[in-house]
């Protein structure tokens, strides 16, 4: 017989997080025999679900379904487990989740299992989505769609499946801009050519400044901060020592504000004389931290539009608020370049935040 909610065992989010992630199924069975709610969300990512679909442990997910656990929960950034599961590309988690009922569709303008799928260029699990009826025009909370994403990104063969399933280029985002604005931008004729006719691409090139610029993707974090973050959480939640990991995350840290300063000078060089009367921001849905997830939130002006960040790498916690903004500007970057916004500001930011941690 279970224990009471009141009589459930004491667990810290971190403790937990870091049990889930790791694929412990038998200290999160016995933690919910001992009463733990079903839903319990660790310091990042979300519910026990959550953290095994982006794991894509589908062990894991079987145990916390069993129990009872919310297949259309969403974690402080909104997010569901299927989204997560898209994200990292965990193709049999995503089948699994929508066999035992996970909804495909969000309500109103959220992001979804196809724009992050498309995001991260896992096609096949793209074209599974597609073929479940994903709905290829649905609106991120910019109103951005997955053929959008697939320009910006220079993914060609999803911007060719999208338009096949009947992705719609004349829709726009929150800025009134088209998939066409968007591959103009970042320098991808071909699929600018795709999504436009003749007559729009031939007026589409005519109005490219005269240095053209080369294709581009956005890029995660650097890998070497992604790891050392993820290794001070291991160490913080065994109470193990973390004063070398930390020294070493400072140096990398450092080297990453003079090459923010660099690409800081010469976007400044660039846009010297600019009229510049929008302000950006970059935020999760419902506050909170963001990516990795950590989360996080600044506030909004009314009259700036809202990116929502697709989710970014395990970041560590344990308290270390000044850390947290490292990973959650970095989160923000990387979503404001997926949107095709501004990121100077948040640069500025990052340099701060790790002038800061020294």
């Amino acid at each position: 017989m279970l224990q009471s909610a009141a009589a459930a065992p004491e667990v810290s989010p971190v403790t937990f997080g870091l049990a889930i992630e790791r694929g412990d199924v038998d200290q999160a069975r016995r933690w919910l025999d001992g009463g733990l709610p079903v839903d319990f969300v660790g310091d990042r990512v979300g519910t026990g679900l959550m953290i095994a679909a982006w794991e894509g442990n589908v062990r894991m997910m079987e145990l916390f379904v069993q129990r009872g656990a919310r297949l259309d929960a969403v974690n402080r950034n909104g997010e569901q487990a299927l989204q997560l599961a898209a994200f990292k590309g965990n193709f049999e988690a995503v089948k699994w989740l929508l066999d035992h009922g996970a909804p495909l569709e969000r309500r109103g303008n959220e992001w979804g299992a196809l724009h992050y799928a498309v995001f991260n260029g896992h096609r096949e699990l793209a074209q599974y989505l597609i073929n479940r009826g994903a709905n290829v025009n649905a609106r991120a909370p910019n109103l951005a769609t997955s053929l959008m994403l697939a320009a910006r990104e220079g993914q060609e063969a999803l911007a060719e499946d999208l338009v096949k399933a009947g992705a719609d280029p004349s829709l726009t985002n929150d800025l009134g801009e088209t998939p066409l604005a968007w591959a103009m931008r970042h320098g991808n004729a071909s699929i600018a050519k795709l999504v436009s006719s003749p007559e729009a691409f031939a007026n589409a090139v005519r109005n490219q400044p005269a240095q053209i610029p080369p294709p581009v993707r956005s890029v995660a974090a650097p890998q070497q901060i992604e790891d050392l973050l993820r290794r001070i959480r291991q160490a913080e939640g065994q109470n193990l020592p973390t004063a070398g990991l930390r020294k070493q995350l400072a140096t990398v840290l450092l080297r990453q504000r003079e090459e923010n300063k660099r690409t800081l000078a010469e976007a400044e060089k660039r846009n010297a004389g600019a009229v510049k009367g929008i302000v950006i921001t970059a935020q999760r849905q419902g506050g909170g931290e963001k990516a990795e997830m950590v989360y996080g939130s600044s506030p909004t002006p009314a009259s700036a539009p809202t990116v929502a960040a697709p989710p970014a790498p395990a970041a560590a916690r344990g308290g270390d608020a000044k850390q947290d903004n490292i990973q959650i500007l970095l989160a923000r970057i990387r979503a404001a370049k997926a949107a095709g916004q501004p990121t100077d500001d948040l640069r500025k930011q990052l340099m701060e935040a790790v002038a800061g941690y020294k």
